[in-house]
């Protein structure tokens, strides 16, 4: 089985030789995705709490609009965690197509999608640049054997008390799920689309290629775990769990026997997402995790759009600031 790097380096070669050449009309598989679970119609209804869901039809992705305050017009972000696209080459042609209600949109793009900086480029018209790194476990080399000495003895200590299933019914478990969630929600203080709605939370139970991983220590689910899969790719999605789950490491045990599962069924990589907070640092605790179990880092781009210059100047009205849309700052 080939590594990460060789296969993600060929996905470059093979953009790079179809992308390049005509970004709007080469059509193209990326990645063998069929439809990504985060394009599903499920975690669209999922993410409605979070504005209304504009259909992009050609490239198979979506937008998340909202009005702009004190305003008639909207905004955009892509989809959540991640702007996924069934066929990247036609993103710059639904731009095209968008009507001038909607003034800007900002997106997140899959670190694993294969684009570089130079492709996505050519498909957002006010700017890419390097976002966060995600941490990416490369399943062919048997991650569990490099563990930092740390994580190893962590594991050891939290198999000790927690056991791990993965669960094929989850109709059951709705309840402890958005008890978990929002007891994270309460202990971090998150806000904004990541403090999901209580609906929200139900319906990503429910979406296709969507696996569940239960903690449990003395028959008492004490953390849950939701995992996409793509092909052969899979993402961290979401965790939570108790104070008991939170004491005796629960997120260790459940973590190793997910590495191990995929590694077993043969998937080739993890990306377990990046760090805490809008430009994460690699010191930050929630990265320390995360890189325990990495072999490999993918680079995530931020991808910014204009599509109504005229208006977003208006908005901006001559603020300087390196956010976007810069008339969404806070700070002005």
């Amino acid at each position: 089985m080939i590594s990460l790097k060789l296969f993600l380096d060929l996905v470059d070669e093979y953009i790079m030789s179809n992308l390049s050449k005509n970004a709007v009309s080469t059509p193209q598989i990326v990645l063998g995705y069929s439809v990504h679970p985060y394009l599903s119609e499920e975690y669209r209804s999922a993410l409605k709490f979070a504005g209304q869901i504009r259909s992009l039809p050609l490239s198979g992705s979506f937008l998340i609009e909202k009005s702009i305050p004190q305003s008639s017009f909207m905004d955009a972000r892509g989809g959540y965690p991640l702007m996924c696209c069934q066929d990247w080459s036609l993103l710059r042609a639904d731009f095209r197509e968008l009507e001038k209600d909607l003034v800007s949109v900002v997106a997140v793009t899959d670190p694993l999608a294969g684009l570089s900086s130079r492709e996505l480029s050519a498909i957002w018209n006010a700017g890419v640049m390097p976002y966060k790194v995600h941490f990416i476990a490369d399943l062919t080399v048997n991650p569990l054997r490099l563990l930092p000495s740390s994580h190893l003895r962590y594991v050891k200590k939290s198999q000790k008390s927690v056991n791990i299933k993965k669960i094929t019914r989850t109709d059951y478990l709705n309840d402890a799920w958005v008890g978990l969630y929002q007891n994270l929600v309460a202990r971090h203080s998150i806000s904004g689309i990541a403090a999901f709605s209580e609906y929200s939370l139900r319906k990503q139970l429910e979406m296709p290629g969507v696996s569940v991983f239960c903690a449990y220590i003395d028959e008492k689910v004490v953390g849950i775990s939701l995992w996409v899969e793509n092909g052969n790719r899979v993402y961290y999605h979401l965790a939570a769990y108790s104070d008991s789950g939170y004491q005796n490491r629960a997120s260790y045990a459940l973590f190793a026997e997910v590495i191990d599962h995929y590694t077993k069924e043969r998937f080739s990589v993890i990306d377990f997402g990046a760090g805490a907070g809008t430009f994460a640092s690699e010191n930050d605790g929630l990265s320390r995790f995360k890189k325990g179990w990495s072999t490999n880092t993918a680079q995530a781009y931020l991808c910014k759009h204009i599509n109504n210059p005229e208006e977003y100047n208006r908005l901006s009205h001559g603020l300087k600031t390196d956010f976007f849309p810069a008339y969404r700052d806070a700070r002005q």
